[in-house]
């Protein structure tokens, strides 16, 4: 199964490189590093700014995307509250 799940893995990433979301992998591990992602705003900006999009999570990623998950749906409660008060 590990064997199986490696090869699928590895599959993936050969054809995001195909398609080319490679360079924007680099570009967003080089805008965390720089410390222009630091919070969920600035990654939800960015994301929308370029057109990102999430790719399905590896084994080893879970627990980051779960995190992230958890996150993202509190922020998009409090903005919709927001919305909804300022409706008022």
């Amino acid at each position: 199964m590990q064997a199986k799940r490696f090869l699928n893995d590895f599959e993936n990433a050969r054809r995001a490189i195909d398609r080319g979301d490679a360079r924007a992998q680099a570009e967003f591990q080089a805008l965390v590093k720089s410390g222009k992602i630091s919070n969920l705003n600035e990654l939800v900006r960015v994301m929308t700014d370029k057109g990102w999009r999430f790719g399905p999570a590896l084994p080893a990623d879970e627990g980051a995307y779960r995190a992230l998950h958890s996150g993202l749906a509190a922020y998009d409660i409090a903005l919709n509250q927001l919305v909804a008060q300022a409706e008022q």
